[in-house]
């Protein structure tokens, strides 16, 4: 970390009073309920981890205004509870609240949780109960298994938004634009993947206007073979060179399967496309 850039973030932390501590791994509708305890001053404290993410790392920070701050599980894993609380007050040195779930744990094995962050923190501590939508705790792991069965309107449901993913634009296997349709390939490094299959979506290119799109993930298993996310644009675009794309994904349309040739590929592509259009009316 640069000179810099370590007096910015001094800077930031120099002010913050009040944080609230987690994964946050998703942003949903229990971090974002969870969030809202915070007051003036407040920060997200986001203990990062190697897992496939629904929001990796800085994606989190679209989800809400407040300032992020990530520190590496690494870093803080072996921590005794008293070297933990040692460690916040020596990046937040005006720390007089603490915001966190009702699982918490933290430090050397997880031993130490939300009762002794209340018992030695000489600051208020909320521990938030668990939140629940129509009986259901609402968790990461539970969005995730949505997205596993290709279920988006329960993972809806409990994210707060459509699912969506983000990623750089790369170069495909140049089939799509000569004999079937044109698409474009993204690579969403550790991103959280919904089953594969295909998709009714809408996609941002460069962070401009979403557009209709109808999108697939898997195994290309009638060309290449290869592992692919490629989205097709419903309306008019201009072709340019884009460097990101955003895929919001609406509704699962079908399994991924093998055809027999090009010309069958093609002609599911093409019911592929009217059965988004269907899905995608009214929405925006």
């Amino acid at each position: 970390m640069s000179r810099n850039l370590q007096n910015f973030m001094q800077n930031i932390t120099q002010n913050i009073t009040q944080i609230a501590i987690g994964n946050f791994d998703g942003i949903h509708k229990a971090h974002q309920v969870l969030i809202k305890k915070l007051g003036k001053n407040g920060a997200v404290v986001v203990i990062l981890n190697e897992n496939k993410n629904l929001t990796p790392y800085k994606f989190r920070e679209n989800f809400s205004n407040l300032p992020f701050i990530y520190f590496e599980l690494n870093t803080l894993r072996n921590l005794s509870g008293g070297e933990f609380l040692d460690f916040l007050s020596e990046k937040f040195p005006h720390l007089n609240k603490i915001v966190v779930g009702y699982d918490f744990r933290f430090g050397k094995d997880r031993a130490f949780d939300t009762n002794f962050l209340r018992k030695n923190f000489s600051g208020e501590v909320y521990v938030m109960p668990e939140f629940k939508i129509e009986g259901i705790g609402v968790h990461s792991s539970l969005i995730k298994d949505f997205l596993d069965k290709g279920e988006l309107e329960n993972a809806k449901k409990f994210l707060g938004r459509d699912y969506e993913i983000s990623g750089e634009i790369v170069k495909g296997q140049g089939l799509g634009k000569v004999s079937l349709v044109a698409t474009l390939n993204i690579r969403a490094d550790n991103f959280y993947l919904p089953k594969n299959g295909v998709y009714s979506s809408f996609c941002s290119l460069d962070n401009s206007a979403w557009q209709k799109s109808v999108s697939f993930i898997g195994v290309r298993e009638s060309t290449d073979g290869n592992f692919a996310i490629e989205t097709h644009i419903l309306e008019n675009f201009s072709d340019k060179n884009y460097k990101n794309c955003r895929i919001k994904f609406i509704k699962f349309l079908r399994e991924n399967r093998k055809f027999s040739d090009l010309n069958a590929l093609k002609s599911q592509i093409s019911e592929d496309i009217q059965n988004a259009e269907i899905s995608l009316k009214g929405k925006k």
